[in-house]
């Protein structure tokens, strides 16, 4: 598992700034750190992508769903 610092980059360029792994692992070789597309899609994996549906969320209709 990555260090608390290494996911946090990596989920914020990911899911934040919407760009996606392949241009993410350009970036990092380019700045000479080379971690792989496969292990940053193994990092990311550990993160839970669940979609549920919540009956009381605020503001929201029950029949949507939302992502935890």
């Amino acid at each position: 598992m990555a260090c608390p610092n290494v996911l946090d980059i990596l989920l914020t360029t990911k899911y934040f700034e919407d760009l996606p792994l392949h241009q993410l692992e350009t970036i990092l070789v380019r700045h000479g750190v080379v971690i792989s597309r496969h292990t940053l899609e193994r990092q990311v994996m550990h993160c839970d992508e669940s979609r549920i549906q919540l009956l009381n969320e605020p503001d929201r209709d029950p029949t949507n769903q939302s992502w935890m």
